[in-house]
């Protein structure tokens, strides 16, 4: 994050401007911040807690998808794999693009998409994600990482996903990591919840996600310093990996190209509390082509043909 950016953050928070931000994940010179009734100059248009079956869900529409090919994936798994075994890293979060023909426009994705965050910047990208990051409310800092993906529809489905062994490392480690984040800036963390389900309705069916929801108390010198947060914090270890530092140089060299706003955040600050949004399940447009921007966490327990396959999952509409 520049300074300016860090700065911007803490006048309004301290002077409690609602206000609205765009965090990039690696693109720090485009990120944004805006008071809130300036959000339309900046092209930032967004919808919260849209949890519900949209009434114009039954829209007809052609979508096609153009993964990345297995090998190529696997080329990049089998990297972070070594890594992994020579013990440098043992979380880390890949993720590739998966072209997208469609018939839909990005507004007409937006305007149907369900999800806790479904947000449309420019003509660039548009972002229904799931995942909250962290809220402050009440001087207390709450985040919830997610890990772990299953088909609904698979009989016994929640067992299944609570019994792997791959996915419940994959979970601890990441509530190790932002428990270790949060203590950065609050005081008395804890784990208040540990992998509850959530339920995502998507084209293709139901899936089942779990998160874990961690919680504490903001320290003095961060209670009105919402820049300063995010500036310790970010990126968020969800999306990146443990060791982080490590993680992201990895991640940036197995990785085919920049993420951009893919995997960054979403700020919304409504001059009393805050909340925001890890930006995952995202499509966007270059200029020429529509693409998914998805992946996954890999462990050394990671089997790399369902990592791929879940990968593919990911890249979804909502209606």
């Amino acid at each position: 994050m520049k300074n300016e950016i860090i700065e911007k953050l803490n006048y309004f928070s301290r002077h409690k401007v609602p206000f609205v931000a765009l965090l990039s994940y690696d693109t720090s010179q485009d990120d944004v911040v805006c008071a809130l009734d300036e959000a339309d100059k900046f092209a930032i248009k967004f919808k919260l807690n849209l949890t519900t079956k949209n009434d114009k869900s039954d829209l007809d529409y052609d979508f096609q998808t153009f993964p990345i090919d297995f090998k190529t994936y696997q080329k990049s798994f089998n990297k972070v794999i070594e890594y992994m075994k020579s013990g440098d890293v043992y979380l880390l979060n890949l993720c590739f693009k998966t072209g997208v023909k469609t018939s839909l426009t990005l507004d007409e994705i937006y305007e149907r998409s369900n999800a806790n965050l479904v947000l449309k910047f420019k003509d660039s990208f548009v972002c229904f994600s799931p995942e909250i990051f962290i809220t402050i409310q009440n001087d207390k800092i709450t985040t919830h990482p997610m890990k772990g993906t299953i088909d609904a529809k698979i009989k016994n489905a929640k067992k299944i996903l609570l019994d792997d062994e791959k996915e419940f490392s994959e979970q601890a480690m990441v509530t190790d990591l932002m428990r270790n984040d949060l203590s950065m800036v609050a005081s008395g963390v804890r784990v208040d919840k540990f992998r509850y389900f959530s339920k995502v309705e998507t084209k293709k069916g139901s899936i089942f996600q779990t998160s874990t929801e961690i919680s504490g108390a903001l320290r003095d010198e961060f209670l009105h310093n919402y820049g300063d947060i995010f500036h310790k914090i970010l990126p968020a270890g969800s999306i990146s990996g443990t060791p982080k530092i490590l993680a992201c140089e990895i991640i940036k060299e197995c990785e085919l190209a920049k993420r951009g706003f893919y995997t960054g955040v979403f700020v919304y600050f409504d001059g009393t509390s805050l909340k925001s949004w890890v930006l995952i399940r995202f499509i966007e447009h270059d200029g020429k082509n529509l693409a998914f921007k998805t992946g996954g966490g890999i462990t050394v327990q990671s089997d790399v043909r369902k990592e791929y396959d879940e990968m593919l999952e990911k890249a979804y509409l909502t209606f």
